[in-house]
């Protein structure tokens, strides 16, 4: 009985111990918010071979998108998109890879850009 408790108060705290993938500074988040001229977080490390999702929020009064400054990816955007859409991109390849919306910011990292570490 004190052997099934115990596996059951070790199971309960593996689950409770997770990094949550919302907040900024965790590592392997899997989902960036995007609401007006942000992304948060705007730069992570996550690990290699996993989906990265962006959500466009639900309170965003303009149109964003997910442009690549550099990288193998093909559409080289994710479109113009709208409140409530997400774009998911799987990164299979150790790099850092940087992007920015092209309505609110710059290849070169200012206005609403991001940078995506993976390892």
């Amino acid at each position: 009985m004190r052997a099934g408790v115990l596996i059951a108060v070790v199971a309960l705290c593996g689950l409770a111990c997770q990094p949550d993938p919302t907040d900024q500074g965790s590592m392997n988040s899997t989902e960036i918010a995007i609401s007006d001229d942000d992304f948060t977080p705007a730069v992570d490390t996550v690990a290699v071979n996993q989906n990265i999702r962006w959500v466009f929020g639900s309170t965003n009064a303009d149109t964003h998108n997910v442009t690549w400054d550099s990288g193998p990816f093909t559409p080289t955007n994710s479109g113009d998109k709208i409140n409530g859409s997400t774009y998911t991109v799987y990164f299979g390849t150790v790099g850092t890879y940087a992007y920015h919306c092209s309505h609110h910011g710059t290849a070169a990292g200012s206005g609403m850009a991001g940078t995506l570490t993976v390892q």
